[in-house]
């Protein structure tokens, strides 16, 4: 059930990159921040020539750059970085925002809406051997219904908080 919601929910990532999000490029930036200078200041990349977009804001304390966005969703960009960064590598290619955006959905969105809904599904068919498998049905369809028909399927394509607080808000 789960590899079935990953294959559907995985095929498509939206990806456009004039547009390049508001809400996940300061995240990114300050993934790679994290990685780079090991700090939650953005100034660094944002002197490389990465526009940070409107969402950010300067501290009266340090005259530093940060995002203005609760850092949850951003602690999932720093391995994404390392991995994007490692995938490169491996293939002989520059890292690219576009490769780094999608290693960055996958672990901040895809995969804690996975998790959720392998969560969900342990916890609702618990006992269902007993009642035959015919119990299966209703929790998989409640599962699908969520996972596809509800907005749990576009925070799953983007680097929101949203999916990572519901997935942390269950266990």
């Amino acid at each position: 059930m789960i590899a079935t919601l990953a294959l559907l929910l995985g095929y498509s990532f939206p990806y456009a990159e004039a547009t390049r999000n508001a809400n996940e490029r300061p995240r990114l930036i300050q993934g790679m921040s994290l990685v780079e200078a090991g700090s939650w200041a953005i100034d660094g990349p944002a002197a490389r020539g990465l526009k940070t977009g409107p969402d950010v804001a300067r501290s009266p304390v340090d005259q530093r750059l940060y995002p203005n966005k609760p850092p949850g969703a951003t602690l999932t960009t720093a391995p994404a970085y390392c991995l994007a960064r490692a995938h490169a590598r491996a293939r002989g290619e520059a890292l690219t925002l576009r490769r780094y955006t999608w290693w960055a959905r996958l672990l901040g969105g895809l995969a804690p809406t996975l998790l959720l809904c392998g969560f969900l599904w342990r916890r609702l068919t618990a006992g269902a051997t007993r009642r035959g498998a015919r119990a299966y049905a209703p929790v998989a369809l409640a599962l699908v219904v969520y996972a596809l028909g509800t907005p749990a399927n576009a925070y799953a394509h983007l680097l929101y908080g949203h999916q990572l607080a519901a997935c942390s808000l269950w266990v």
